[in-house]
């Protein structure tokens, strides 16, 4: 009998044929469909040493059969291609594939913060690799389903909400994203599951789209300088609180992210002309070099000045000091958690309780704007890789302003 040639890792027409059990209970072809209890699907594959096989599979229905025989294939091909630790196939546990995912974004090449890695080890830890998860006991190719993926993501979008579900599916993603470039799998469902909202979503004081208006900014600037100036009987308050301040007008002066703002080291700042170089770590772009206007180049000459210019240039607070060694003053910066809760303090002090630490990254986008600058230099401000990223989120649209300006054009 001839067979179709087939390559190393090829496949030949998978053939599917009604079974049903006879009075032995053994397997035998069904005369008619109507008679079937059972599929029997089947393919001739040549593996990648050159042998050919019979590929089998049972199933109750056709699609099912010939479904379970794809997978066959696919494991047999990624078997005999790699059997390290971390290869993959249709039937590795999801678990174990979300597990060699998050090895992966862990190497410096991911350009992962520390604190992006941490929210997304703590989503799969809480929503994935945890006892009621649908997932857990899953293949690649059975959780690599629109219907078992918004199932999972509605339930956490109403249980813990949208800002957890935005999380998990960004897990999701990359988990079966990294299976769909290897050739494991042939879509990545994560992505057709769209964006999952709370049922009932909380109420929350803030207000991201908003910017400061020059009042507000100055402000803010001056509560965190009162808070500062207040006669503190620990140092360590006082110290806090001045870095604080400082940290404050940096942010409102450069629009960087609280994160970038944190982790400036003194050899980046440049005291003589303010040049400062930005290394953030969320894309390429936002390793950047900025100019701090006139008054913040003060502020930070000062700051300079009284603390020197080793290591970070916003350094923990409670290991300032004479008491410190200078590794320990100069070298630790900030704790994210307590510097969030102490620019809260600040803010709600300044009467602006709906303003996060975003939001002056927002307001910096909002004056350059204000000031006809470019779209693509404010994009070189923030840290943008995408100039449409700046004007769809952090610039402000007037739809029902006043259009005077334009019709003078027209």
């Amino acid at each position: 009998m001839a067979y179709a040639r087939l390559a190393p890792g090829e496949h030949s027409e998978i053939e599917a044929v009604p079974y049903r059990r006879d009075e032995n209970n053994k397997r035998v072809k069904a005369a008619n469909v109507r008679q079937a209890t059972m599929w029997r699907a089947r393919c001739k594959y040549r593996s990648l040493d050159g042998v050919r096989e019979d590929v089998t599979r049972y199933a109750r229905t056709k699609q099912a059969a010939v479904q379970a025989v794809r997978e066959a294939v696919a494991d047999k091909r990624h078997a005999s291609a790699g059997s390290g630790d971390d290869s993959l196939k249709p039937s590795t546990p999801f678990i174990q594939a979300g597990r060699v995912w998050l090895k992966q974004i862990e190497r410096p090449e991911a350009g992962k913060s520390a604190k992006t890695l941490e929210a997304y080890r703590g989503a799969f830890a809480r929503y994935i690799d945890t006892d009621g998860c649908h997932l857990r006991g899953l293949t690649l190719a059975q959780a690599n389903d629109v219907q078992r993926l918004l199932a999972l993501l509605q339930r956490v979008a109403d249980e813990h909400g949208s800002g957890a579900a935005k999380t998990l599916r960004t897990v999701l993603s990359g988990v079966l994203g990294m299976a769909l470039r290897r050739g494991v799998l042939p879509v990545n469902a994560a992505l057709q599951t769209g964006a999952v909202k709370a049922i009932n979503p909380r109420a929350s004081a803030r207000d991201i789209r908003r910017s400061l208006t020059s009042d507000e900014r100055i402000q803010a600037m001056e509560a965190a300088d009162a808070l500062a100036a207040q006669e503190w009987a620990d140092p360590r308050s006082a110290r806090k609180w001045e870095t604080v301040a400082d940290l404050i007008a940096f942010l409102a002066g450069t629009g960087v992210r609280i994160s970038e703002a944190r982790l400036l080291r003194w050899e980046h700042v440049s005291l003589s002309d303010g040049a400062i170089e930005i290394h953030g770590t969320k894309t390429l772009s936002s390793v950047r070099g900025l100019t701090a206007p006139g008054w913040l180049l003060e502020r930070l000459r000062r700051r300079a000045s009284v603390g020197g210019t080793e290591g970070m240039v916003f350094p923990a607070p409670s290991l300032q000091g004479p008491d410190s060694t200078v590794e320990l003053a100069s070298h630790v910066p900030m704790d994210s958690s307590n510097l969030q809760k102490w620019v809260r303090k600040v803010l709600n002090n300044a009467g602006l309780p709906w303003a996060t630490s975003h939001t002056f990254r927002r307001t910096v986008a909002t004056i350059l704007h204000e000031s006809n600058a470019p779209l693509v230099r404010i994009a070189d401000q923030l840290g943008h890789a995408n100039p449409a990223m700046t004007a769809r989120v952090y610039l402000g649209r007037d739809l029902r302003g006043n259009k005077a300006e334009l019709a003078a054009l027209l």
